[in-house]
């Protein structure tokens, strides 16, 4: 480049500048935020999320075979008694479920009618 390590540029030229090194710089922390960004979202995705639906609350048929939000003292709502990994695990085999499916995971709750009369 300018001859031997140490030595000064020969006159009227000018040495590199870090410019060249700055930009890499800013290139890889760019890229590693951008990796960050993916991992994160990618984490968050396979989560997922639950149903939202805990023990104790009260849901009923909705159309299409949908589950909604009902209040406990409705007509045609049921409690939501257990969270079991199959049907079978409920403790009332004449008793409804519901299994509710989100990104490939299930969720199956154990139901009871919520008014007994």
């Amino acid at each position: 480049m300018y001859g031997p390590p140490g030595m000064p540029a020969p006159a009227g030229t000018t040495p590199p500048t870090s410019q060249g090194n700055r930009a890499g710089l800013i290139m890889i922390i760019i890229g590693v935020v951008l990796l960050l960004v993916l991992a994160i979202g990618a984490a968050l995705y396979a989560t997922g999320r639950d149903s939202g639906y805990e023990i104790g609350a009260c849901v009923k048929k909705g159309p299409d075979n949908s589950v909604l939000d009902a209040s406990c003292g409705e007509k045609d709502a049921y409690r939501i008694v257990k969270k079991v990994d199959r049907e079978d695990q409920c403790a009332k085999p004449d008793e409804p479920t519901i299994t509710l499916e989100s990104r490939g995971d299930k969720e199956i709750f154990c139901l009871e009618k919520a008014s007994k009369g």
